[in-house]
């Protein structure tokens, strides 16, 4: 399936969420789920330094 959201700001729902790299608040993630919808993933990227990441969400 892929990306089921555009990128989002994580101030409004974590106003405290930093890159660990930088230390910047100018953080985006967006939704990603599995073909078979069997895994739900966060994407990260830091505005700040282009630091990209994933964080595993819940598998089905």
């Amino acid at each position: 399936m892929g990306y089921t959201s555009d990128w989002k700001p994580t101030k409004a729902e974590n106003p405290n969420f930093k890159c660990r790299q930088c230390g910047s608040d100018e953080v985006e993630y967006r939704d990603w789920e599995s073909s078979d919808g069997a895994h739900d993933d966060l994407h990260y990227r830091c505005n700040g330094c282009d630091r990209q990441w994933w964080v595993e969400g819940a598998d089905y």
